[in-house]
């Protein structure tokens, strides 16, 4: 079960690491957390796992994405390969 909870703290450990800092700093950074699920139920894409990687929208289409995803998955490689920098989407 997702908990925005849980991800936070899991997202500031990683980060944490990453800049030398404490993860209870680096959770207060962060914000708009969401599921897979409820990234993909509200996104524009034309192919529904491209809504994972959306940041912009306008007229109804999604029209800017993540430039360098972090993934904090068990099996991140499904998520790495659908990762793409779509032109027309």
């Amino acid at each position: 079960m997702f908990s925005h909870h849980a991800a936070i703290k899991k997202i500031a450990a990683a980060v944490s690491a990453l800049e030398h800092r404490s993860p209870d700093a680096i959770a207060d950074w962060i914000y708009n957390c969401h599921s897979s699920k409820e990234l993909i139920d509200e996104g524009l894409s034309e192919r529904p796992e491209l809504s994972l990687f959306e940041t912009g929208w306008s007229g109804g289409k999604a029209t800017h994405f993540v430039v360098e995803p972090l993934f904090l998955l068990d099996h991140p490689a499904e998520r790495c390969r659908l990762w793409v920098l779509p032109s027309d989407a």
